[in-house]
């Protein structure tokens, strides 16, 4: 009787335990579902859809009158003129990613260093990076503003005429790389984090040797932060690739001086909303892939060079 007692109990606690199982089973099924249906629905079936849009033509908001034309809205973007000069500024707006690591970096390194007050000055280059994209250029708007704007008021005290940074052709991508400077790279955290890891026994070993404080950044540092650096250069390339907000906040036009501030991304922005019954949302589909492309072919690129200047030691 007691065998059979023992044996009861123990087949009840292993039913218990799988009934526990699989409660847990469902449980962990349905978390990981409302994920999985939020890519499927927000993600994967926009993508879908803007790839079949792309061979149609569709100047409405209502999909069932999509009208298929093929290749013709391929071909209209890599013969569009407009789409050359946003590709062109897109690049040049991309200058800001090597200015903003140079910046990051020499931030981050000095930050590092156990000076007396360089936690304050973290925390204090830290906060542009934290601000709002709106407040920030509306901000910038004022200290460029050519009549009563800080640097022009400073100007005209030193006796200087006053600039148009916002609508000179000359001066505008200058000024608009300047917010990116101010608000990209004082976000020094993941490098300044990387170089406090950095092994303290080879910058020691460096500075016995006789390396002065240079080489020993260039030939210690640099190298023990690489992975870092790297993670840091491809999110920041592929954000100034979509870059829009800034250019679209500081300009009255939407597309400021001689088009300047008409990037890739606000030129498909503007086919498919702004001028939806002139070009439609099929181009804007078509250039969108296409910039998708690019930007997967650069990312490619990058990862190949990754394994020739990035240390995972």
């Amino acid at each position: 009787m007691e065998e059979k007692a023992r044996l009861f109990d123990g087949t009840k606690k292993r039913s218990g335990m799988a009934s526990m199982r699989r409660r847990e089973d469902i449980q962990g099924t349905l978390m990981s579902i409302l994920p999985f249906v939020g890519f499927l629905a927000f993600s994967l079936y926009p993508m879908l859809l803007s790839l079949v849009v792309s061979f149609h033509e569709l100047k409405s908001y209502d999909i069932s009158y999509m009208k298929w034309v093929g290749l013709e809205n391929y071909k209209f973007v890599f013969t569009n003129k407009w789409v050359n000069i946003s590709f062109k500024n897109t690049i040049a707006y991309c200058l800001s990613v090597p200015i903003n690591i140079v910046v990051s970096l020499f931030l981050a390194n000095i930050c590092s260093k156990p000076l007396k007050g360089t936690s304050f000055v973290a925390v204090i280059a830290y906060m542009p990076s934290v601000c709002s994209t709106v407040g920030v250029t509306l901000m910038w708007q004022w200290i460029f503003e050519p009549n009563y704007g800080v640097i022009n008021t400073i100007l005209g005290y030193l006796g200087v005429k006053p600039i148009n940074f916002m609508g000179d052709v000359d001066w505008f991508m200058p000024s608009v790389l300047t917010i990116s400077v101010w608000m990209k790279a004082t976000n020094i955290l993941q490098l300044q984090g990387a170089m406090a890891n950095v092994d303290q026994s080879l910058k020691e070993a460096a500075k016995i040797d006789g390396a002065n404080g240079f080489q020993i950044f260039y030939k210690v540092v640099l190298p023990g932060i690489s992975p870092t650096l790297f993670y840091v250069t491809i999110t920041w390339l592929v954000a100034a690739l979509q870059e829009m907000a800034i250019m679209q906040l500081i300009t009255n036009s939407g597309v400021g001086p001689g088009f300047k501030a008409m990037t890739v991304t606000y030129y498909i922005y503007r086919m498919g909303i702004q001028n939806n019954a002139i070009e439609g949302f099929g181009r804007a589909s078509a250039l969108s892939w296409i910039f998708a492309i690019v930007i997967m072919i650069i990312s490619k690129l990058l990862f190949k060079l990754s394994d020739k200047v990035v240390t995972y030691d």
